[in-house]
Order: structure tokens, then C-alpha cells, then sequence
């Protein structure tokens, strides 16, 4: 005779147990891909800014806006803060994945290596809507 350990066990487990064990699996599953292309699309719908040059020249503030994400973005106010100056900058479209340049006049001086902030308002083409964008930059005077 064989040990107990070895002996054939009948109805481990009920087959209704088996079934409800499987269709909450394939809940969680569903949810888990649902929740990832969800956050993977608010990630994509996000508009990506960012300055590359920003040179002063004579009164002039050039900056050079990149736009990194994969919607177009329309600049509706853009404001440089400046120690001391506040420059009212040009608006336009910038394309998905191209710069634009970006210019403003203003009556003050800047120095080389200002730390400055860009304000935005920014019209997502994706989502159409406005958000604030603050981005910081230094300025190069040649």
C-alpha cells in the first residue's frame, strides 16, 4: 500500500472556484491595460517646450522655442521675466517637433547670463485647451 502521502485525492477543488478565479485574472488584466493606455495617452497628449537660445541684441530678445511633443501648440501670450524688465514677446504656432524664433523689444539692458522666465499661455492642439507654461533661461548677450 502506498503512503498517504501518494494517495490519489478526489475534488481538490470545485470547478465554480476554478471559474471565478480565472474571470477575476482576466478583470485585472483588462484593468491593467486599460489604466496603462490610458496614462500613456495623457502622457503623449502633453505639449513638451523648451528653450534653446535666447541671445539679446541691442534691444532685442530673441529666444528660440523647440517643441518636443508630437501636437502642435499655439503661443498665445508670451511674457520674458527679466531682472527689471518684463518683455512682451511675439505669439504664433510652433509645429510638432520644430522650432520657432520668438521676439521681443524692450527699453531696459540686459546682462550676460540673466536668468530670466518665459510665461506662456499655451493652446494644446491636441487636447484645445490653454495652460500656463513657465519655463526658466538664461540669456547670452554677444
Amino acid at each position: 500500500m502506498w503512503p498517504k502521502a501518494f494517495r490519489k485525492r478526489k475534488g481538490s477543488v470545485p470547478p465554480f472556484v476554478v471559474a471565478l478565479i480565472t474571470i477575476v485574472i482576466i478583470a485585472a488584466a483588462v484593468l491593467v491595460s486599460w489604466w496603462y493606455f490610458a496614462l500613456t495617452r495623457n502622457v503623449l497628449n502633453q505639449p513638451v517646450l523648451d528653450i534653446t537660445d535666447a541671445y539679446y541684441v541691442g534691444n532685442t530678445l530673441y529666444i528660440t522655442l523647440r517643441n518636443l511633443g508630437g501636437y502642435n501648440v499655439t503661443v498665445n501670450t508670451f511674457n520674458a521675466l527679466c531682472p527689471g524688465i518684463n518683455i512682451t514677446m511675439s505669439t504664433g504656432d510652433i509645429l510638432a517637433g520644430t522650432t520657432k524664433v520668438f521676439s521681443g523689444s524692450s527699453g531696459g539692458k540686459l546682462y550676460d547670463g540673466a536668468s530670466c522666465v518665459a510665461k506662456l499661455t499655451i493652446t494644446n492642439s491636441a487636447t484645445n485647451k490653454k495652460q500656463d507654461v513657465n519655463i526658466p533661461f538664461r540669456v547670452t548677450v554677444p
